[in-house]
């Protein structure tokens, strides 16, 4: 099947749209000016059949029992209208006829327009000739009759047939300018929504060849097509901001990789060319290398892990304050070698339906982070209470801090907020971003307050009972 561009099918549509309306309304409305006006035409030949017959009517001689025919009248009536006109008396006997010649002049005056300059604009047809007969009445008694014949349909006139080529010519006028302007706007309507389009498609085409710089400037009147353009900005943003961190990882990683690698390739040679005898110290140093690149395979694990698609929670029902309590313990000998304290502000029985080993590992990190950024002899405190169903966790240190600029990227994978810590700390850049996922996946939220220089404070808010 033939693909054909989103302007060319908006065009169309718009045009078969706007054109298809104004048919239908077209006839539509020329369908009730066709009733109208016939029905126009028949309240005048009415009209005009009820003068004629009161006029007949109001002649009778009730004295005399006959009708007195004012002949010149119904004449004029008769050449005026193109009627034939017969009254007969109660009896059949003719009192009065006018003749066809009234009704044979008219149909030669509408022929002999015909033929003049109104022929190319209107089309006269006389039609045929049609009779109607009444019955004459005074005081409820049958007088007589009367027969009024004409030509042509409801007896119209040349005037009467003149307005109405004059509404067509209106109507069809209008039809054409309305489809003009219509093929106009759709023509407008389309290049104002397939420009942003096709420019955005653009800008997508680059990100797919991997320029990641690009922003898309479409500026619209269409709320849908700028959020499109802001989004595509915005993805444009993370990808950048992605791709330089895994390139900051990999150069991290080679760093903290070639630093014990030399290390031991030092020890090694040495040991082969005799240089160096492999006493205990240097076989322990050694083994603190090893273990040095072991946490990094560890991290690198982690990274694996965290670029799976979803988190699979096993939950259970638990006690989340006995568990908190539990984490704090084991950090405690930890915090104590950098003179840290640890200081537990955790409500009692805390009954919690979550992943117990994630909820734990989130903990982990944190109390991590705060170990790693935080001064000697300094302090950090969490907190765990229940709030409206949820169950509150807090964790706050008075450390380095974070800064203003750095915050919104905190939780971005591969992110840190300064490298240089990590030949220190050891850390790849994702530890909250684990912890954020894990979050998300209890369908909680965690949230990060930080003062460079003071300290950070990160809270995370939970259901008590996670859907399952």
């Amino acid at each position: 099947m033939k693909n054909v561009s989103l302007f060319k099918k908006l065009l169309l549509s718009f045009f078969i749209v706007v054109v298809g309306s104004y048919i239908i309304t077209s006839i539509m409305a020329n369908s009730m000016i066709d009733k109208s006006f016939n029905s126009y035409l028949e309240n005048q030949l009415k009209e005009k059949s009820d003068k004629i017959i009161k006029l007949v009517e109001n002649s009778y001689d009730q004295s005399k029992g006959i009708i007195n025919i004012d002949k010149e009248s119904l004449n004029g009536y008769a050449e005026a209208e193109g009627f034939n006109i017969v009254v007969k008396d109660a009896k059949g006997n003719i009192l009065y006829s006018s003749g066809n010649s009234y009704v044979m002049h008219k149909d030669a005056m509408e022929n002999m327009m015909k033929r003049g300059p109104m022929r190319k604009m209107y089309n006269f047809n006389a039609g045929e000739y049609v009779e109607e007969e009444h019955q004459l009445h005074k005081d409820n008694a049958a007088i007589g009759t009367i027969r009024i014949g004409y030509l042509g349909n409801y007896n119209s006139t040349i005037q009467d047939m003149e307005f109405r080529g004059t509404l067509n010519n209106v109507l069809l006028y209008s039809v054409i300018l309305a489809i003009l302007f219509g093929l106009i706007m759709s023509l407008i309507l389309s290049k104002q929504i397939t420009t942003p389009l096709v420019q955005i498609n653009k800008i997508a085409n680059e990100m797919k060849r991997g320029n990641f710089n690009i922003r898309s400037k479409v500026q619209t009147s269409t709320l849908e097509l700028n959020e499109l353009s802001q989004s595509m900005n915005y993805l444009a943003e993370g990808l950048q901001m992605q791709e330089a961190l895994r390139k900051r990882l990999t150069s991290d990683m080679a760093h903290e990789l070639r630093t014990p690698l030399t290390t031991l390739l030092n020890y090694v040679e040495g040991f082969i060319d005799g240089v160096w005898q492999p006493t205990g110290e240097k076989l322990n140093s050694c083994h603190e290398e090893i273990l040095r690149l072991t946490k990094l395979v560890e991290r690198l694990q982690d990274i694996a892990k965290l670029e799976q698609a979803n988190l699979v929670l096993n939950k259970s029902s638990f006690n989340l304050s006995i568990e908190l309590k539990k984490v704090v313990e084991v950090y405690k000998p930890l915090y104590s070698k950098k003179k840290l304290s640890i200081i537990e502000n955790i409500d009692d029985d805390l009954v919690v339906f979550m992943d117990k080993d994630k909820i734990k590992q989130i903990i982990y990190n944190l109390l991590s982070n705060a170990y790693n950024y935080s001064n000697e002899e300094g302090e950090v405190m969490i907190t765990a209470f229940e709030k409206e169903n949820n169950v509150v966790i807090s964790v706050q240190d008075k450390g380095i801090g974070i800064a203003e600029e750095d915050l919104p990227y905190i939780f971005e994978r591969f992110y840190r907020a300064d490298k240089s810590r990590t030949r220190k700390t050891g850390g790849t850049g994702i530890g909250l971003t684990i912890v954020k996922s894990m979050v998300e996946a209890h369908k909680g939220e965690i949230k990060v307050e930080s003062i460079l220089g003071e300290g950070s404070s990160f809270t995370i808010t939970l259901p008590k009972e996670a859907a399952v």
